[in-house]
């Protein structure tokens, strides 16, 4: 007997938590800043198009069968558990490296109050001389920290009601912290966030501009790495499934604009060169350092930046971890518990590549590889078992159940699957290799 989520908004939060990330405050602003509004138009359409009818369908199959990914992909086609298992190994990558960005969080977080006190070089390098990157050995700092991450997310994951009230507390404060921010933002320097909205019609025939704006779409919502199986699997069959996801898709992208503006407010340049690293750990550093002439008030605006920011991590480990423990306890009836002590150990341990000389390396070639690659072929091969021997029709009925004004169009959904799906996972492969 599954344990099921207490209401509809622990579900909503968590999935939230899930599909929130670095993702959303720093390559999203990066992007819209670099495109400008029809970035923001466009990521809106994929989202309707492609984004919103995958949740749906992951997380109406999950609570269909009441199974993690394999055991619903199994249901519709005997080989189609293959295919769960490729889900899981995307969870399995991402919370791998995902553990040693939640470590540098929880680093950043613990020197806040010591990063304001620096000069703007010492600013810039602080972060690589903390871990140990510049001088190529791995501090001390580095390995505690990473330590800690695997052991915070060990201790806290649990059953699906305490994951909905963790995910319901971070979600919440993180969301109030961002909007603050923005609204300081943009009273501050209007100007400058006033370029959400520059429009750039020439963007319209760039390959990497389509690339970039689809990619984020699929890459932003927990999608394909088996976590809204899991996830609906816990969910009670008087929750309405299109207004549940409709919500998250919606706050997702309200996040996104968030962290945008705070971006765009203290980037003064408007844009740097995207590297979630630099971006994260040392261009935001320096910008909030800017903000006031009050070193303490600038290490308490870092200090919850970067809590903010842990929390939200936190929330995405527990999702790619759920993935993997709901699947196995399923299929051999081992203990969630054990499970979770099992991956973490694994996880902190292949932490440790990702540290010290070459790490950084290492972690952005596991990523384009997850993210360029993995998931899209995972993608397609989902959207073609579905629509080719599963019944959409159970589904959508699925996903309708429970509401009596917000349903998911038969013909929107039918033309999302069979088609806009599997030719957006294929064009965005071939432009990718």
């Amino acid at each position: 007997m599954r344990d099921m989520w207490n209401s509809s908004l622990y579900f909503i939060m968590t999935s939230v938590g899930a599909a929130v990330g670095l993702g959303n405050i720093l390559r999203f602003p990066y992007l819209l800043s670099k495109y400008g509004f029809l970035f923001v138009v466009f990521y809106v359409v994929f989202l309707i198009t492609l984004g919103l009818p995958l949740l749906a369908t992951e997380t109406a199959m999950g609570r269909m069968y009441r199974q993690g990914c394999v055991g619903c992909m199994k249901q519709i086609s005997q080989k189609g558990s293959f295919l769960g298992f490729a889900m899981l190994n995307n969870s399995l990558f991402i919370m791998c490296y995902y553990g040693a960005l939640f470590s540098f969080l929880l680093l950043m977080t613990f020197f806040a109050f010591k990063i304001p006190t620096l000069s703007s070089s010492e600013i810039d390098t602080f972060f690589y001389d903390i871990t140990g990157y510049t001088g190529g050995a791995t501090t001390p700092f580095a390995v505690i920290f990473l330590i800690i991450a695997w052991s915070v997310v060990c201790f806290c994951n649990g059953s699906a009601k305490r994951l909905g009230t963790i995910s319901s507390v971070s979600v919440i404060f993180s969301f109030v912290l961002l909007l603050v921010l923005a609204v300081s933002g943009i009273m501050s320097t209007p100007g400058q966030v006033a370029k959400i909205f520059e429009i750039n019609p020439n963007l319209l025939g760039s390959p990497q501009f389509w690339i970039d704006t689809a990619g984020q779409v699929l890459f932003s919502l927990s999608i394909m790495v088996g976590v809204m199986f899991a996830y609906g699997s816990f969910l009670k069959k008087s929750e309405n499934i299109i207004k549940s996801v409709s919500i998250i898709a919606f706050v997702d992208l309200f996040v996104s604009l968030l962290a945008s503006a705070i971006y765009l407010s203290v980037i003064k340049d408007g844009i740097v060169d995207f590297n979630s690293i630099t971006t994260g750990f040392s261009v935001y550093p320096a910008a909030i350092t800017s903000l006031t002439d009050s070193p303490f008030i600038n290490g308490i605006i870092i200090f919850l930046f970067y809590l903010s920011l842990s929390l939200l991590s936190l929330d995405s480990m527990f999702s790619y971890l759920k993935s993997i423990t709901v699947c196995i306890q399923d299929k051999f009836n081992i203990s969630e518990e054990r499970t979770t002590i099992v991956l973490s150990v694994l996880g902190l341990l292949v932490g440790f590549v990702f540290l010290g000389k070459g790490g950084l390396a290492r972690m952005s070639g596991v990523d384009n590889l997850v993210c360029n690659f993995l998931l899209l072929i995972v993608g397609l091969f989902e959207v073609v078992i579905i629509s080719k021997t599963g019944n959409l029709e159970d589904i959508r009925n699925e996903i309708n159940l429970n509401s009596h004004r917000l349903k998911y169009p038969k013909r929107m959904f039918y033309l999302s699957i069979n088609f806009l799906c599997p030719i957006a996972f294929i064009v965005l492969l071939i432009l990718n290799i």
